[in-house]
Parts: C-alpha cells; structure tokens; sequence
C-alpha cells in the first residue's frame, strides 16, 4: 500500500534514505504528471509499497550574492520571485504555477514563463547539491561536463538543439544529473541560480480573433517578435475558453507580451506595428499587479470548475519546430468537439490544449493523445516540453526513446540508484519492448 512521510530537517531525510526503501519524493502536490490521489495505485504496477515523501516539511533558506541566488530547500517560486525583488533582481525563467517548489521545477526541468527572453531553467543553474543513494551530500557543477557519455545518446538529441527540453533530459553538464532526471537518481536539496536586473515591466495585450476560427494572426505575432528575444520577455496566448476562467468574455483570444517599460515605444513600432493583419487598437496594457491578479484567478477558478464537475484535466505539452506551428493549430482543431483551453508559449511554438472532458469521454482522449504523440514523432517535436513524464506520460514517451536511451538510463541508475530506491516507477526503468 502507498505510504506517507515528512521530514523536518536534512539528518531526518538522510536517515531515511539509509533504510532504502522504494520512494518518490516531492515538494509539492502541484504536478501535472503525477496523480497525488488515490489514483495513483493505478500506476504503481509491482511498487505498491511506495513511499510518498513530502519534503515541504524541510527548512528554506534564500541568499543572494552577486547576480546569483542559493536556494535551499521547499522555497516555492512566488517566495523566491519576492525575495529576487527586495534585492532589486528577478527570475529569468519560472513555471505558471508558482506555489510550486523551485527545487521540484529542477527535478522536471520545468521552464515555462520568460524561457522567450532568457531560456530553460536549465540556462540558470549555476550549483546543485543533492543527497545520493547513501544520504550523501553531493554537489554538482553547471560549468563541468556530463561525466557520463554515450554517443549515440548525445548524437540524438542534435534534433531538438533549439527546443527547450527533448524527449529526454539533455545530460550535457554535470548539474544535467538533477535536472529533468525527476528525482530518479537522487533527492536535490539546494540551489544556486543566475538571476537578472529588476525592470519595470508592463504586459501589452493583443486580441485577436479565436484561433480556432482563424489562427493567422497567432502566427504574425509568433514570427514577429523573433528578433526581439530578451527585449521582450515572455510571449503567451489564451483562448478565450480560458479567459472566462478569469471572469472575463470575449469573442476571441488574448496575446500577452511581457515587456519592460524601457523597451515598450520599440515594441510598438519595430513589433506590433509591423504585424499583418493587426491594429494597434486592439491592443492595451495591464499593470503587472493586475496581471499577476488576474493569472491567479484563472487556475483557482479552473479548479474549482473542474471539482464541481467531476472533470480530470487532460492536456499536452508538446513543443514544435517553427515552421510547423500552423500543422499544431490545424491539429488541435480537430478537438474542439470536448470542452477545452488552449494556452501557452506562443513564442517558443509551445502551446498546451487542455481537454475538459466528462467522465465518458476520457477514453476518446486517451485515444487522440496517442494519435497525436505519434504525429509529434512525426514531426520530430518535443513530446514534454516543460512538465516532466511523471506517471501519467510514460507510454507516450516509448515511441520518442531509441536504444541509447534504455542504455544510458540503465548505466545511470546502476551508477546513481542501484538498489532502486528513488522514484522507481519513473520513466528510468521502463524496458526496451515493454
């Protein structure tokens, strides 16, 4: 049966790691990946005495030296966010959900909002310091190489060089060991991270019409603001399903561009006046305040839809190749029938849709997200841009894994995990022809 743990200080957890046994440590219960229910038995297999161990318990601490910041422990990104600003600095890089663990975005190398003007998470991290397999403390370098190499492994990540995460983690630096490794190869207990200069920054929306009606404008935008990376830090999209979520109707979609104040009358004439088939009419500014206000509506209202309609969000997370951002809206289209968002990172061709669905028709969407993972491959697209495998992803993701990747997840965990006691239903131990 599925256990439950906590641990107060890092002597507790290192004892516990001495006991070896099978466990999946986690800093939140925030994942999209994997299902902190009951539900998750259903996808345990032979690991039914898995330990669920909650590391939010742990002492935090934040220092800031320099251009850099040392996390250490459950410091969530909206602490952290606060904490850069009082020392007149920012993040380069955060997930949306920001009551989400900064050392938990590590483990699945999550990269979402400003990966437009500063790049992955990945790109940030200077340090890592991680327990190992015998509660050793153990520390790694983002300036050292990957210790580990298999040819055929590096050789077939070179397809998604400009994509922000590939189908499997990147295990080029030696901090790579941590990062997207989901907590499989060892528990991370500290940080250190490159920040960036505080900015006044504004939020300049776009509307446009509904991409499912007409998407050529997404695309003018995305190919527009190109150029401009670090000028402008973030370019997102939300359809107007989502909008509503925040308590506002509207017959199309919203654009949101994060720029700072400095940079705003360049934007206006070098971006958004230069974009077919766009007025800068529809367009209008929001005060970071009033953006973040509202973002935090959004997903609480969403919640709170979803439990009073018995519906488990269903969603994607796949990153295209430029050129192929039109065959990823034509693609989606063809889900508008189940209730739905699309959102995302309209910027880096990375949008996620997000089934709604009634309990009857899970089934059917279980069924197109394996017709459209396929067409991912297809298209040599990143399955999991952003959230990680977790437990829920796993049979996806056999169709993007070649041989050197059973290979180099077998040499790692016989390295890192020998006794596979971390996370051992993760994506690590699946089995070539399984």
């Amino acid at each position: 049966m599925v256990s439950f743990k906590g641990h107060t200080s890092i002597a507790d957890l290192q004892a516990y790691i001495k006991q070896n046994r099978p466990s999946l440590y986690h800093g939140a219960t925030t994942s999209t990946v994997i299902p902190f229910t009951k539900s998750i038995l259903d996808f345990l297999g032979d690991y039914r005495d898995l330990t669920l161990v909650d590391l939010t318990g742990l002492p935090k601490k934040m220092e800031h030296e320099g251009d850099e910041v040392f996390i250490e422990g459950p410091v969530t990104w909206s602490e952290l966010m606060a904490f850069c600003h009082s020392h007149n600095r920012d993040i380069g890089c955060y997930p949306t959900e920001k009551s989400a663990c900064v050392l938990s975005g590590l483990a699945t190398s999550a990269t979402g909002d400003r990966c437009f003007g500063f790049g992955t998470l990945r790109d940030l991290v200077t340090e890592i310091t991680y327990l190992n397999d015998k509660a050793q403390e153990k520390k790694l370098s983002g300036q050292k190489h990957f210790p580990h190499e298999i040819k055929a492994y590096s050789a077939s990540l070179e397809p998604y060089r400009h994509f922000k995460n590939p189908p499997v983690p990147w295990l080029e630096r030696e901090t790579d060991l941590m990062i997207g490794t989901e907590g499989q190869l060892g528990v991370i207990t500290s940080c250190k991270l490159r920040t960036i200069s505080w900015k006044n920054l504004t939020y300049l929306f776009l509307k446009v019409p509904h991409w499912a009606d007409d998407y050529s404008i997404h695309l003018n935008v995305h190919d527009a603001v190109q150029k401009y990376r670090g000028t402008i830090y973030g370019c997102e999209m939300m359809d107007k399903h989502l909008i509503k979520f925040g308590g506002r109707h509207l017959s199309g979609d919203l654009i949101a561009l994060e720029v700072p104040l400095e940079h705003l009358e360049l934007v206006y004439e070098k971006v958004i006046s230069k974009i077919d088939g766009f007025s800068v009419d529809d367009s209008f500014e929001v005060s970071p305040e009033q953006y973040r206000k509202n973002r935090q509506k959004r997903p609480a209202r969403l919640a709170e839809f979803l439990r009073q309609n018995n519906i488990v969000k269903m969603g994607t997370d796949s990153q295209v190749k430029p050129t192929l951002l039109k065959d990823l809206f034509e693609y989606y289209k063809k889900w508008v029938d189940i209730p739905h968002t699309l959102f995302g990172h309209l910027g880096d061709a990375h949008l996620h849709f997000n089934f709604l669905p009634r309990p009857d028709q899970r089934k059917e969407c279980e069924r197109r997200f394996e017709q459209f993972y396929h067409q991912v491959a297809q298209w040599q697209g990143s399955p999991f841009a952003e959230h990680g495998i977790g437990v829920l992803k796993k049979d996806y993701l056999k169709e993007f894994l070649k041989d050197s990747h059973y290979e180099m997840f077998e040499m790692l965990k016989d390295i890192y995990d020998p006794k596979r006691i971390f996370f051992p239903v993760g994506y690590m131990n699946l089995k070539q022809g399984q």
